[in-house]
C-alpha cells in the first residue's frame, strides 16, 4: 500500500490541529465548587495553621490551632458532606487529608517533647525528627492547596 506525499502532509496537518485544538493538561483549570459553610470553616482553620506554619510557629502555639481545625472538622456533619459530592471529593477529602498530616506531624513534635521532658537529650527542631514534621507539613500544605483551589 502506498500513501502519497499529499496524503501524508493533509493528515499529518489534520493531527496537529486536533493535537493543538485539545486542552494540555496545564491549561486545565479545575472547577470552583461551593462547600457548606460547616465545611468551609474547617478548611480556613486549616489555611490559618499553615499560615502560622510558613512564618514559623512554636509547639506551644500549632496545639491550640490544630485543635480549632480538628473541633470544627468535627462540628462539620457527615451528612453535610454526603450532600454535596463534588464539595466532598475536591475539598472535604483533600483538606481533610491535610489535617490529617498536620495531626500526624504534631504527634511526632509532641513525641519528641516528651522524650526531652525525660531527660533524653534531644533536639526537636533539628534532625530526623524535624525532617519528619517537615515532611508531614510538606504534604499537608500540597493538600490544602489543593482543597483550597477548588474552593468557591
Amino acid at each position: 500500500m502506498r500513501i502519497s506525499l499529499t496524503t501524508a502532509i493533509v493528515c499529518g496537518a489534520a493531527a496537529a490541529l486536533l493535537l493543538a485544538a485539545a486542552p494540555s493538561h496545564a491549561s486545565r483549570t479545575t472547577r470552583a465548587v461551593f462547600c457548606p459553610s460547616a465545611e468551609r470553616v474547617w478548611v480556613r482553620d486549616l489555611a490559618v495553621v499553615e499560615g502560622h506554619v510558613q512564618v514559623g510557629i512554636s509547639y506551644d502555639e500549632y496545639g491550640p490551632l490544630l485543635t480549632k481545625a480538628q473541633v470544627d472538622y468535627n462540628l462539620s456533619s457527615s451528612s453535610t458532606r454526603r450532600d454535596s459530592l463534588p464539595c466532598l471529593n475536591l475539598v472535604a477529602v483533600p483538606a481533610e487529608r491535610a489535617l490529617n498530616y498536620y495531626k500526624k506531624a504534631y504527634a511526632v513534635w509532641n513525641a519528641c517533647i516528651v522524650r526531652a521532658g525525660n531527660g533524653v537529650s534531644v533536639n526537636c527542631t533539628a534532625g530526623y525528627t524535624d525532617a519528619l514534621i517537615q515532611r508531614d507539613w510538606s504534604n499537608a500544605s500540597a493538600n490544602l492547596d489543593r482543597a483550597l483551589r477548588n474552593l468557591e
